[in-house]
């Protein structure tokens, strides 16, 4: 005992404050097993912006954080006097995306887009809000 551990007992101590084997020592620690993957960490919508080009049209562009292969493709709502409304769907090829959107005459005010990833599930992602454009 003195050689392994560097301790020097007598024989009737040894097996009162020695355990007998080593299954004997209690628990000393918890392992626990955890599984992570990042593989299906879903990409956002990042950086939309609106810029009115006249009195047509309206540019969007927006960008992808992640990878774009888990998304099938964008809805494009417009929210215009509180009302919300699918103006355009766009697909998912590139890094960086645009939409033109078409103001109609009947449209006043100022209107809010909002780009929604859809993924190959149908599941929408978490919406982008734009820029608020002054019609």
């Amino acid at each position: 005992l003195v050689l392994n551990t560097g301790t020097l007992t007598a024989t009737t101590g040894t097996h009162a404050y020695h355990a007998q084997s080593e299954f004997s020592f209690g628990q000393l620690g918890q392992q626990t097993t955890v599984e992570a993957s990042f593989e299906n960490v879903l990409p956002i919508v990042t950086g939309a912006t609106a810029i009115k080009l006249n009195a047509k049209f309206i540019r969007l562009q927006w960008s992808v954080q992640g990878t774009v292969k888990h998304i099938d493709h964008f809805l494009i709502l417009a929210e215009n006097l509180g009302q919300r409304m699918v103006v355009g769907k766009h697909h998912n090829i590139g890094t960086t995306f645009e939409h033109i959107d078409t103001i109609h005459p009947n449209e006043k005010g100022s209107i809010v887009y909002f780009i929604v990833p859809v993924f190959h599930d149908f599941k929408q992602g978490k919406e982008c809000v734009a820029n608020e454009v002054i019609l």
